[in-house]
């Protein structure tokens, strides 16, 4: 996204692709000629332009856990392995983490922002 000011009245204009501020002129002739080209960046992929400025959107950060949820899930199976194995059952502090990847992954928490902490390695395997 490309944001433009315009210097006569302070309002930000944005662009949902990277144009110039030429390009924009060219493209939309009715924009005041008083746009400046100063251009304020997005922070972030999780970042959406509100009209003044950049805020965190819960939604895309939420959906770029995802990923990584999955990863660490997969990752924790050697746990649920393990306690098989030793016919221990798996901790309840294990299974609620599982079960938070789960759904970070799979879409149904939606309001998570940051990955759940992962327990200690359980002491009896």
């Amino acid at each position: 996204m490309t944001n433009f000011q315009d210097t006569a009245t302070g309002i930000i204009i944005g662009f949902p692709n990277d144009i110039t501020l030429e390009e924009a002129l060219k493209q939309f002739p009715t924009l005041p000629t008083t746009l400046s080209a100063t251009v304020i960046p997005s922070p972030g992929k999780d970042y959406s332009w509100d009209g003044s400025a950049w805020v965190l959107d819960p939604v895309k950060q939420n959906i770029s856990l995802r990923a990584p949820a999955k990863d660490l899930l997969e990752k924790s199976d050697i746990v649920v392995i393990r306690c098989y194995a030793a016919s221990v059952p798996v901790p309840p502090d294990w299974d609620t983490y599982r079960k938070q990847l789960r759904n970070i992954m799979n879409g149904t928490d939606t309001t998570s922002i940051v990955l759940p902490t992962r327990p200690p390695y359980p002491e009896n395997l």
